[in-house]
């Protein structure tokens, strides 16, 4: 088994948290046991972020992310890790980076930073799986959840564009990127052929 901790990550409307959680029953029928964290919701810092102004300034969400993240990695990352669990986090670090960076354009480097901060320096440990799919394609999907946009899937086209280059960037360097447009049992089996291959 390549890494205990994996995060799926993804611009929005591409199916994360349906993938997440049919990810997680899937390691758990194998013999895995696996918890289901959400970023930044089951941070005990999310009601903070829920309060924010949507016009906070990019280096502002970009604390605030990292902060959620910092508290999440102490109090429940990390002691499931160590305790020989499977964690699986619906979004990460790579939010940061393409939302905060490729969309809002701060600078990666200072980004990465605040990653090894939050992380004690683990969050290359991941393995991280990109659900990509094309803006357009999103957009339709989340119109048809009928569901109040958020303040990210508000933003233009052109913003959505970058950060989905972005996160494609992120899959080619640091793990894996899947269509999203297939169904999720097919890409929860392609993931797991990518989890449990030998280095």
């Amino acid at each position: 088994m390549r890494r205990k901790w994996l995060i799926v990550d993804g611009i929005d409307g591409a199916g994360k948290s349906s993938f997440c959680r049919a990810l997680v029953e899937h390691c758990r029928q194998a013999g895995y046991p696996a918890i289901l964290l959400s970023e930044p919701n089951s941070s005990t810092l999310a009601p903070l972020l829920a309060q924010a102004p949507e016009d906070l300034p990019a280096s502002s969400w970009a604390l605030l992310f990292s902060a959620a993240r910092a508290q999440l990695w102490q109090a429940q990352i990390r002691p499931a890790l160590a305790a020989g669990l499977v964690v699986i986090s619906d979004r990460g670090w790579p939010s940061t980076l393409a939302y905060q960076g490729a969309g809002d354009g701060l600078t990666m480097t200072h980004l990465l930073l605040l990653q090894e901060l939050a992380t004690e320096a683990q969050w290359l440990e991941a393995m991280v799986i990109v659900l990509d799919l094309p803006v357009e394609i999103a957009s339709q999907r989340l119109a048809e959840r009928g569901d109040p946009p958020s303040h990210w899937e508000m933003r233009d086209q052109a913003f959505q564009k970058r950060v989905r280059r972005e996160f494609q960037r992120i899959a080619a360097r640091y793990g894996y990127c899947l269509d999203a447009r297939k169904p999720t049992e097919e890409l929860v089996e392609i993931a797991w052929k990518l989890w449990t291959k030998k280095d």
